[in-house]
C-alpha cells in the first residue's frame, strides 16, 4: 500500500464544510406542491412536507410489509417531491427503488466496481472540484462513450458509482446534500451525439439519485440543439428546465457565480489544469467561494458529524474478497481517515430533531401492480438498508417503462432525452 495518492492525512471533505449549515434558499424554496427541496437531513420540514409524508407512510404501511431501514423520512420525501407529490406514483416508485438497490448497491458504489472499473480512467463520467457551498462537481463528456467498445449498462454502472461514491464520501447530510452536473457535448453535431445512451443516464439519475442535482450545465452544445431547446423545454417539467442550461460554449457565465475558478479545469473557464487521470477524483484546495463573496460569512460554529465519519464503523474502502490487493481503487484508497473535529457540538437552540416514525416499517411488496411484473421477495434486511449477498450482481440499470409522454412532435432527436 505505498504511495497511496489519499493516505490518512489527506481528506475528501474540507474541514471548513464541516462548519456550513444552509439556509434560507438553499434549503428549499417555494411552498405547498410547488416547494423545491435541497436538504432534507437534519432540518425542519414545512406543514405540507410533514401532513403528506405521514399520508405516505400511511399508505406504506398498507401496501407493504417490510422496508429497508435506508428509506427514512428523509429518503420517502425525496421520492415524494420526485413524484410531485403524487402518493400513488410514489408507491411505485418506492418499489423500484427497493428492487433497484438491492439489485446494484447491496454493497454501496464498491458493489459497482466489477461492472466500472475498466472506465474509471475514460473520462466518460469523473469527479471534478466543488462550489462554493462544497457541492461536488460531477463531468459527463459525451465524446468518451465509446459505444462500439461499451454497453451502455457498462456507463450506467459507471456513473451510478461516481454518484454513490459522492453522496457517501463527499457529501454530509444536513450540510451537502447536492451536486452540480457538467455535461459536455464537445460541439458534436447532434447526429453524432449518442442521445438515446444519455437518455437512459438521465433516467436512471433521476429515478435513483433524486433531488440530488442542482443543475446541469450542457456545455459546448451545438446550434442546433439550442434550438431544439427552445421547443422541447415548453414539454418537461418546470423544476426541471429551470436544472437543466444549454449553453453554445464551455464557461457558461451562471457558472462562474458560484464555483471557483481553481476548482474548474481550464477548459470550462477554470484555473485547473485539464486532467488526463480521471480516478480518484480530483478534488482541489480551497478557496472555494468565489471572489466576489467573504470566505467565511456562510459558516457557522457549530461542527457536526464526528459519529458520522468514525471509520472503524463506517469504512467502505477495504477491499472485498474478490478485489486483489492490487487493484487501482484500493490501492489509491485505503480505509482512510476523513476530517473529524474532536470538538464538543456547539447547541443550536432553533434546531430540533425531525420526528421519525419508526414504526412504518413493515412492507409487503404484493400491492396491486398496473401491469404483470415479476414480484420480489425482501429478505433478511440489514441495518444499513442492504441485503444478504444473494442479488449482489449487477443485473441490469432498466427500469419499468414510462408512461407515454406528451411530445412536440417535431421529431429531433434532442426530443428523446428529455
Amino acid at each position: 500500500m505505498e504511495n497511496n495518492i489519499f493516505s490518512s492525512d489527506e481528506k475528501l471533505i474540507p474541514e471548513e464544510a464541516y462548519y456550513y449549515w444552509p439556509e434560507g434558499n438553499y434549503l428549499y424554496t417555494g411552498e405547498g406542491k410547488s416547494i423545491v427541496r435541497y436538504i432534507f437531513y437534519k432540518t425542519k420540514y414545512t406543514t405540507f412536507e410533514n401532513e403528506i409524508l405521514d399520508r405516505f407512510k400511511q399508505e406504506i404501511r398498507s401496501s407493504f410489509s417490510d422496508i429497508p431501514n435506508f428509506f427514512g423520512d428523509e429518503e420517502l420525501l425525496r421520492i415524494l417531491l420526485g413524484c410531485k407529490f403524487n402518493i400513488k406514483k410514489a408507491v411505485r416508485s418506492l418499489k423500484d427503488s427497493i428492487e433497484w438497490r438491492a439489485l446494484n448497491l447491496t454493497d454501496s458504489f464498491r458493489s459497482l466496481y466489477s461492472k466500472c472499473s475498466h472506465l474509471l480512467n475514460s473520462g466518460a463520467i469523473y469527479i471534478h472540484g466543488r462550489d462554493h457551498r462544497y457541492r461536488p462537481i460531477i463531468i459527463i463528456n459525451a465524446s468518451k462513450f465509446d459505444m462500439k467498445k461499451y454497453s451502455i449498462d457498462d456507463f450506467c454502472a459507471l456513473l451510478c458509482f461516481n454518484l454513490e461514491f459522492a453522496v457517501q464520501k463527499l457529501t454530509i447530510p444536513g450540510q451537502i446534500e447536492n451536486w452540480i452536473i457538467i455535461t459536455d457535448l464537445c460541439s458534436q453535431p447532434l447526429k453524432n451525439l449518442p442521445f438515446s445512451e444519455l437518455r437512459r443516464i438521465i433516467k436512471v439519475l433521476q429515478d435513483n439519485f433524486r433531488c440530488r442535482m442542482i443543475v446541469n450545465y450542457v456545455v459546448n452544445s451545438p446550434s442546433t440543439l439550442t434550438f431544439a431547446w427552445k421547443i422541447v423545454k415548453n414539454f418537461i417539467e418546470d423544476h426541471t428546465v429551470r436544472k437543466i442550461k444549454i449553453c453554445k460554449n464551455s464557461d457558461p457565465p451562471e457558472m462562474k457565480k458560484h464555483v471557483a475558478p481553481n476548482q474548474l479545469e481550464e477548459k470550462y473557464g477554470g484555473k485547473a489544469p485539464n486532467t488526463a487521470a480521471f480516478w480518484p477524483p480530483i478534488l482541489p484546495d480551497g478557496p472555494f467561494t468565489i471572489p466576489e463573496e467573504s470566505q467565511s460569512a456562510h459558516l457557522s460554529n457549530k461542527t457536526t458529524y464526528n459519529e458520522y465519519h468514525d471509520i472503524k464503523e463506517n469504512s467502505i474502502y477495504d477491499a472485498p474478497d474478490d478485489v486483489p490487493d492490487d487493484e487501482p481503487i484500493f490501492q489509491l484508497i485505503p480505509s482512510l481517515s476523513l476530517p473529524i473535529f474532536r470538538k464538543e457540538m456547539v447547541a443550536d437552540e432553533d434546531y430540533s430533531e425531525p420526528e421519525k416514525n419508526n414504526s412504518l416499517i413493515s412492507i409487503n411488496l404484493s400491492f396491486p401492480e398496473e401491469k404483470s411484473e415479476e414480484k420480489i421477495e425482501i429478505r433478511s434486511l440489514r441495518s444499513d438498508g442492504g441485503q444478504t449477498k444473494e442479488n449482489t450482481e449487477l443485473q441490469s440499470f432498466s427500469s419499468p417503462k414510462p408512461k407515454s409522454k406528451k411530445t412536440c412532435g417535431c421529431g429531433a432527436k434532442i426530443c428523446q432525452i428529455f
